[in-house]
C-alpha cells in the first residue's frame, strides 16, 4: 500500500516566525502592545505608520536563521516521518533573498541534513502533490484551481474562519496521536 504523503509548511506551523518577528519589531521601536493577530500578513494588523518598519524585519538578513521551533515538533516531524511520507513545503518571502538558503540552513541545523531531502520552497504550493498539507494560511493560493490534497490547518489566531478537513492545534503528543488516527481513517 502506498504511503500517505503529508506536506507540512514551516513558517508558523513548526517555526515560530511570529514571536522571533514580534521581538524584533520590539527592539526597533521599543515597547509595543501588539494587537491579536487577525491578518495572515502579521503587518496587516498594525497602524500603516508602522508598515515600512515592518517590511524591514522580514527582509532583514538574517531573520530566517533566527527562528525557534515550536514545541514538540521536532519529535512530531520525526514520528510523522515514520508513518508517512513527508515533505516540508515552504513558500519564499521573494523580497528577502537570503531566505531560500536560510530556510535549507534553518533545516539541517534544526532537522538534520537528512531533512534537507525532504525540502521544498514554492510561490506554489497548490502545484506540490500530496495528501494532506498541513499549513496555517487561511487562502494558500496559486494557479491551480483545486489542489491535490486536502488541507489541514495549524491553528493560528488569524485562521479560526478556516472550513477545514482537519485541525491541528499543536505538535503535543496527543494531538499527533489524534492527527494520525485522522489521516489513518480517512484512507480505508
Amino acid at each position: 500500500m502506498q504511503r500517505v504523503k503529508l506536506l507540512i509548511d514551516m513558517d508558523d506551523c513548526i517555526l515560530d516566525f511570529e514571536s522571533t518577528w514580534k521581538r524584533l519589531f520590539i527592539e526597533m521601536i521599543g515597547n509595543y502592545d501588539f494587537p491579536e493577530r487577525k491578518s495572515f500578513y502579521i503587518y496587516h494588523d498594525l497602524p500603516i505608520e508602522f508598515h515600512e518598519k515592518a517590511k524591514e524585519i522580514t527582509n532583514h538578513p538574517e531573520l530566517f536563521l533566527m527562528f525557534n521551533m515550536y514545541d514538540g515538533a521536532y519529535e512530531a516531524l520525526n514520528e510523522l516521518h515514520e508513518e508517512f511520507d513527508v515533505e516540508l513545503v515552504t513558500a519564499p518571502h521573494t523580497t528577502n533573498i537570503n531566505c531560500y538558503t536560510h530556510k535549507a540552513q534553518w533545516i539541517e541545523k534544526h532537522l538534520g541534513h537528512d531533512w534537507l531531502n525532504c525540502l521544498t520552497i514554492t510561490k506554489d504550493k497548490k502545484q506540490i502533490i500530496g495528501d494532506y498539507l498541513i499549513d496555517d494560511h487561511p487562502n494558500v493560493v496559486g494557479r491551480n484551481i483545486i489542489p491535490m490534497w486536502k488541507q489541514i490547518v495549524f491553528d493560528q489566531a488569524y485562521n479560526q474562519n478556516i472550513d477545514c478537513c482537519y485541525r491541528l492545534k499543536s505538535w503535543e503528543k496527543e494531538e499527533v496521536e489524534k492527527l494520525k488516527k485522522f489521516i489513518k481513517s480517512q484512507k480505508t
